[in-house]
């Protein structure tokens, strides 16, 4: 069976790591305020005061990937071990230069490519809005957006993470932490 997971949100802490790019670049301006990460509740970091042209810029340098972790420790030992009964498959959106930055990080850290269960499914965000148009019958699908849940085919569908405005409206399966994945999938 193949388990397709969210890269952004699922694996990594995205909103943690655009933080701390956000206070480490605006630290010495006048009236600078500095953000947790914890406190990010809008899609669009509305919390940073940053333009769109400043937060795709973030997404797309080598220091965003760079300041990113997993969402929690056990993330790394969890996807591998789920990877010896399963088929995971990592499909995430996003432009070119992000793609290839999450590429790369996940090669570095997941040793993506190295355990032949691991496979990478980039899309492209110029061409694709979610990830209907991947099949995915008869698999798992792990995501933290609910519109990307909702879309898919897949058999099971579970939210991962926090609620936040982008998946307050998922009325199905929610796992707050890897270790619930873990007790839930193994």
């Amino acid at each position: 069976m193949n388990l397709f997971l969210d890269f952004d949100g699922v694996i990594v802490n995205t909103i943690k790591a655009v933080v701390g790019l956000y206070n480490e670049d605006y630290c010495f301006y006048d009236n600078f305020e500095f953000i947790n990460w914890f406190d990010i509740t809008t899609w669009d970091f509305d919390e940073l005061f940053l333009s769109k042209r400043c937060q795709y810029r973030y997404f797309n340098q080598p220091r965003f990937f760079q300041n990113l972790e997993f969402m929690e420790a056990e993330t790394k030992e969890v996807i591998q071990t789920l990877s010896e009964k399963y088929t995971v498959k990592i499909v995430t959106i996003g432009s070119s230069p992000n793609i290839t930055g999450k590429k790369l990080w996940l090669k570095s850290n997941l040793e993506l490519n190295i355990n032949n269960n691991i496979e990478f499914i980039p899309i492209d965000s110029y061409k694709f809005k979610d990830k209907s148009h991947i099949d995915m019958t008869n698999s798992i699908f792990i995501d933290d957006v609910s519109k990307n849940l909702k879309t898919s085919n897949a058999t099971h569908k579970i939210c991962f993470g926090e609620i936040y405005d982008w998946n307050r409206n998922w009325n199905g399966i929610r796992c707050s932490s890897w270790y619930d994945i873990k007790r839930m999938l193994l």
